[in-house]
């Protein structure tokens, strides 16, 4: 589709991590984004996104990342984020934190405000009469969702708000800020059913803050998103 591709890269990537996952826990299902998912009814099992970033990819920029969850009971248990351009591992454990390469994060207080956003955001904020980002605030599209995120959790980004995120984008990442003392929630009625929300390609209009956001930027996030 417009702006949306799959590589060579993304299958590779995909095969690879499946097969490990496979002889790692061999009585779970591994589901890919690439997958038709038409046909299952699952609630539990690894979810991953081989390849976030693709468009970055295709044009040779940096921002891209493998993003693998765990679902057991319904409820996300552990998430890893790799950062393929700095090899930087975030990982999760539900109740037990989080961690950038093997320290536990702690999100770092900025004298900078910036704040994530996707394409989709940014367009609702200008085609929004009366809205405009406060002064002050700088954005910033990275082009890998689970990465901004994961900024989120280190306070790299205060915020990461996204229009039209979808489930493979945002469920390790948001195990990791959560684990990290952040918040990560999404603006709309829905249970959070990862694997329903994938099968139905649901954009999630997704918020995320960092321990250190302010309250600035948290009622411009829900100012916009409740016009």
């Amino acid at each position: 589709a417009d702006n949306d591709a799959v590589t060579n890269k993304d299958l590779a990537l995909q095969t690879i991590i499946k097969t490990e996952l496979e002889i790692l826990d061999p009585s779970s299902l591994v589901l890919s984004e690439e997958d038709d998912l038409s046909k299952v009814h699952n609630t539990d099992g690894w979810v991953i996104d081989p390849l976030d970033g693709t468009s970055n990819y295709l044009q040779g920029l940096r921002y891209q990342a493998i993003s693998i969850a765990k679902l057991e009971s319904g409820k996300v248990s552990c998430a890893i984020v790799i950062d393929l351009d700095n090899y930087d591992v975030y990982i999760a454990i539900f109740g037990c934190g989080a961690k950038l390469n093997g320290v536990s994060i702690v999100a770092v207080e900025s004298k900078i405000k910036l704040v994530g956003m996707s394409t989709g955001f940014v367009r609702l904020i200008q085609n929004t009469p009366g809205m405009s980002i406060p002064d002050g605030i700088n954005v910033r599209i990275l082009g890998s969702q689970a990465l901004q995120l994961c900024f989120v959790a280190t306070g790299k980004l205060l915020a990461n708000i996204s229009l039209e995120a979808k489930a493979w984008d945002d469920i390790a990442g948001a195990l990791i800020i959560r684990e990290s003392g952040g918040s990560y929630s999404f603006h709309e009625n829905m249970n959070e059913n990862w694997i329903e929300m994938a099968k139905n390609g649901l954009d999630l209009k997704s918020a995320a803050f960092s321990s250190q956001a302010s309250f600035e930027i948290k009622n411009f996030v829900e100012e916009v998103f409740n016009v």
